[in-house]
């Protein structure tokens, strides 16, 4: 950033990036639980009064469950990936039908044992998952939240592909569970809603009193300026470069 002729202003928490283009008004006002469940951890933010009252972290997140399929049914990482996709649910309550899955890289020593029943497969995820909400649970708990929070949502890629997850997050949480998605799902990719999040809360800045940048406008210029020259530089060395 230094080197790009930029200066850093501030930071801020994914939760509240996230938060004005997943919650609506009242969720931000009354107290809302906003887990944001990636591949590798969870966020997690409280809101009351339109404001962030708890954060933490989780360093567990959509590849801990594909890492422990993969585990426990010796099979390869990728085809661990396909089975949650195709089969992810949050509990073998929910199961209809259970049918045998064939395993196509199986690397236990038992050639016979080289397919699953879904339950098993089931299983597997039922224990993570109920393992990551009784954490958050016991986090809001410690903390004092559980009675301040009316309402839970979930929004991220982690969860994705398994069925009934929200089920187990109401039974564990003892709260109403839903799923999140940006209001402006249509027009930005979820992989940029976060950068979306805080792109917005800081073109709204301007307009709030109580919140003040310690960047002066005056120094705005110079900073488009510096940041054209060393873009410019940065191409003119890779031209003269490839020119050689």
């Amino acid at each position: 950033m230094q080197k790009a002729g930029l200066k850093i202003d501030g930071i801020v928490v994914n939760g509240f990036a996230l938060s004005h283009i997943i919650l609506d008004e009242d969720e931000l006002n009354d107290g809302t639980l906003l887990l944001d469940v990636g591949e590798g951890c969870i966020d997690i933010s409280v809101f009351k009064n339109k404001g962030i009252v708890y954060t933490d972290s989780l360093p567990i997140g959509g590849d801990t469950i594909t890492n422990d399929i993969a585990t426990v049914l010796e099979i390869s990482t990728e085809e661990a990936q396909k089975l949650k996709k195709q089969y992810g649910l949050s509990d073998r309550r929910f199961i209809e039908h259970d049918y045998s899955i064939k395993l196509s890289t199986y690397y236990g020593e038992d050639a016979r044992n080289n397919s699953v029943k879904c339950s098993e497969l089931v299983e597997v995820m039922e224990i993570r998952i109920n393992e990551i909400f009784s954490i958050i649970y016991k986090s809001l708990k410690n903390n004092n939240l559980i009675k301040e929070i009316n309402t839970c949502v979930i929004t991220g890629t982690g969860f994705n592909n398994i069925n009934k997850v929200e089920k187990t997050a109401e039974e564990i949480l003892n709260m109403q569970v839903r799923f999140g998605s940006a209001k402006t799902a249509n027009l930005i990719k979820p992989v940029c809603i976060k950068s979306y999040g805080i792109v917005k809360y800081i073109s709204n800045i301007k307009y709030v009193k109580n919140i003040g940048s310690r960047i002066r406008e005056d120094d705005e210029q110079s900073i488009i300026d510096s940041t054209i020259k060393n873009i410019k530089k940065a191409f003119s060395g890779a031209f003269n470069k490839n020119k050689k």
